[in-house]
Formats: structure tokens, sequence, C-alpha cells
């Protein structure tokens, strides 16, 4: 069973690390609420960013702060409307255990249509934990899942986030780290206009469409440098603001990253859509405070609305967990099933569009999953295991 940190989940770290994500929340629900953002809410969040970032930049000397916030700010405006839909929508995040993100990232999504594809809400968050081992061009980081919001007004579209860690900076969830040492994210929207088109197609026309925005990693001196906070010293590595030709750069370089992220969250919508609900639960994660974690379980009402209470103010979220039957995922390469080594390689999986219904006139995913083959061509035998969590 994998370990679940909220410190290596977006949104729970998003509303820790941010000074103003609190007042940026309640703002958004005031003004926005489960519609499309207006230029006044926009402005509004905006203003309360700017105090934030200009409190954090007082750690830096003046001729190392950067001329223009606007593209920064511009950024983390677009990011807290993700994470505002996100809240307002229900706070859904579903935690993808270790073993399901390798098999979906060596899973193809050939065949598969862009009506196939059903979102459980309008917003919610798919996350990878730190199972996945994708990383952007720049700072140490690992990328950790994705905000998937769609407005019903947009019919044919849904906008992808997908956000990651920092692994260079300690403490992340201290709010004084803002905004020296923000994560990396992209945005893409995917265009699903098109019923019988394919994911693939989507997918790749996100990527060739020039639409991907990156955060600019604003911020910072040219050099690496070591700056003393109130909580500390704190790391600032290459922030500063990018050029037209360093954004294109960058882009050509985390292309291979891109379309490998973009692939694995749309195998996660399938595989949110192929299996059942049965045996799905919610829980917390495994550091939040075991006093709230045992009244969130009580029988009575009134301690457990009191627990839930207490672990939003500190961040904590409860995830949805789904248990899986038994599948191919416990085998390792270079075992064969005598305790001999043998050469092994992955089959890669895929999707199967199996009618069913009445007249067979509906259409569901079943899921072949990835296996791993010996060198005469023979599978490898099984060990059985539990597939465990999505939130």
């Amino acid at each position: 069973m994998a370990n679940i940190v909220s410190s290596h989940i977006h949104p729970m770290r998003y509303m820790r690390n941010r000074p103003f994500a609190r007042k940026a929340m309640q703002l958004y629900r005031r003004m926005v609420g489960r519609g499309i953002p207006t230029m006044e809410a926009l402005q509004a969040i905006t203003g309360l960013m700017m105090p934030a970032y200009n409190d954090g930049i007082m750690s830096l000397p003046f001729e190392k702060r950067p001329e223009r916030p606007t593209a920064m700010i511009t950024q983390e405006m677009s990011l807290a409307m993700h994470v505002g839909a996100f809240v307002e929508h229900g706070r859904n995040i579903f935690f993808l255990e270790p073993h399901i993100v390798e098999l979906l990232d060596r899973t193809d999504l050939t065949g598969v249509r862009c009506c196939d594809i059903r979102l459980p809400f309008d917003s919610f968050h798919i996350s990878f934990g730190d199972a996945f081992d994708g990383c952007l061009p720049g700072p140490p980081n690992k990328i950790d899942g994705a905000y998937i919001t769609t407005h019903p007004q947009h019919g044919g579209s849904f906008q992808v986030v997908v956000t990651s860690r920092r692994l260079d900076v300690r403490n992340p969830d201290k709010p004084n780290r803002w905004p020296l040492s923000r994560d990396l994210y992209f945005y893409a929207p995917l265009d699903i206009s098109d019923p019988e088109a394919t994911i693939e197609d989507a997918v790749r026309k996100a990527v060739v469409s020039g639409e991907i925005k990156i955060q600019q990693t604003a911020l910072a001196p040219d050099d690496d440098a070591v700056v003393e906070t109130q909580s500390g010293p704190v790391l600032v590595r290459d922030v500063r603001h990018l050029t037209d030709a360093d954004e294109t750069a960058w882009t050509r370089e985390a292309l291979p990253t891109f379309r490998r992220a973009l692939a694995l969250v749309v195998n996660a919508l399938c595989y949110l859509n192929a299996t059942e609900e049965d045996g799905e639960e919610r829980e917390l994660p495994d550091d939040a405070p075991p006093d709230l974690k045992a009244q969130w379980k009580s029988p009575k009402v009134n301690l457990r609305d009191r627990a839930k209470a207490g672990l939003l103010e500190r961040g904590f979220i409860p995830v949805v967990v789904r248990k899986s039957a038994p599948g191919q995922h416990g085998n390792e390469p270079g075992a064969g099933g005598e305790g001999r080594p043998v050469e092994a390689h992955w089959r890669r999986g895929h999707w199967r569009r199996q009618p069913y219904g009445q007249g067979r006139a509906l259409i569901k995913l079943k899921w072949i999953r990835p296996t791993l083959v010996a060198s005469d061509g023979s599978d490898i035998p099984d060990t059985p295991g539990h597939l465990y969590r999505l939130t």
C-alpha cells in the first residue's frame, strides 16, 4: 500500500504555501461560484496576490528584483482559477496508487475516442503522488498530478493543468516560500468537440497547436542563491523572466514530457471510466493529525463535522481510494517463473472499446493491462496484489 503524503498532492500543498490561498478561494466562491470567471473576479484575486508578492521579494536585494512581475502574477491568477474551480466542485482528488501509474504510463491510447471520456466532476484533481518520474526542465522537480476542469458553457473541451513539486525546497508547505520557489506547471486545452475523433488526435492537436502554456519561472537572481527568510534559508534557483526565445527552447525541451504526462492524464481518465465504483472509499493522508483522523471516523456526526473543519483548516483533504482486482502488476523484469533469470520486456497495454447494453449500442472501455513478456514470448506469471487509491 502506498503512502499518501499531503505535500505530494498539489491542492493540499497549494492551500498551505500560498499566503493568499484562503482569501482567494473565498473570493472565488463569492464572485465566480460554478460559473465562468469574470474580469472583475480576476482583478480582485490579483489584488490579493500583489501584497504577498511584494512581501516575498523583500528578501531579495533591490537590484535582483524583477522589473515586471506581470507574467508571474497573471500565471498565478490563472492557476488560482483552476484551484478555485476544484474547491467549488467539492475538492475531489483521485489518488493513483504507484502500480496504477506505472501501468497507465505503459498503456497506449490507440482507438480511444473523445466520446469515450466522461468526466466524473466538472473540476477535480488526479494525483500521481510520488510515483511518476516525469519532470519539467529547470529546477529539480517531479510531475505530481493534474487538475481537470470543464465549463458546461464551453461544451467541447476541457482544460488540463499538469502540476509539479519542487525537489530542492525544504518545507514546501511554508507560505513564506512563495514566490521565491514556486512549482512549475503547464496548461493544455483538450478539444473533444468531435466525438468520433480519437483522444490521440486531441492530445496531438494540443501539443502542436501552440496553446500549451507554461508557468514562467519568474523571479530571481541570475545565479543560484540562498535567500534568508523568516523561517530560514531558501534556495532560489534560476527563476528569472523568460524571453520568447527562452520559452520556445523550454517548450521544445519539455515536449517529450508534455506528451507523456498528457497521455498519462488521459489514461487516468479512461481508468476512471473503465473501473467499477464498488469498494470505493475515502481516506485521509497518512500525515494528517492522528487525533483529527480518529474523530473523522467517529460515529458521532458532531465530531466528524468538527474534524472535517479542522482538517480543512490545516489543508488536509480526504482522498478517494478505489480498490482493484489483482492483475498483472507484481512482476519484475528479469525474474522467470522457475526462479531463473530471463530477458523480459513489457508488452504495452491498450484500451478495448466494448459494446454493451440494448442492441449493443453503448460503448465501455476495457483495460488490457501491460504485461511482462519473457524472451520466448510467454507471459511471466502474475504475482497477486491489490490496487488501492483514487481520491
